[in-house]
This record gives C-alpha cells, structure tokens and sequence, in this order.
C-alpha cells in the first residue's frame, strides 16, 4: 500500500525520487524429507 501511494506522490511531482523497500519474509519448512520425496514423485 505504501509503495502505492509513493509512486502516486511521483507522478503528480510530490516525491523527486523512489524507494521501494521489499519486505523480508522468512519461510520454515515444516515438512519432512520423506514427505518432499512423495510430493516430488
């Protein structure tokens, strides 16, 4: 949502420049090696 409204602010000239941050996510595995292997066939 933020980066929304940055890139709004510009294009109608409000912001000389753009910054757009990407979130950091952390993914856990909660699966087993077994399972992975049955999934994958």
């Amino acid at each position: 949502m933020s980066n929304t409204r940055e890139l709004a602010q510009y294009l109608v000239g409000k912001r000389k420049t753009l910054d757009f941050n990407k979130p950091a996510y952390a993914v856990e595995r909660a699966d087993s090696d077994e399972i992975w292997q049955k999934i994958m066939g």
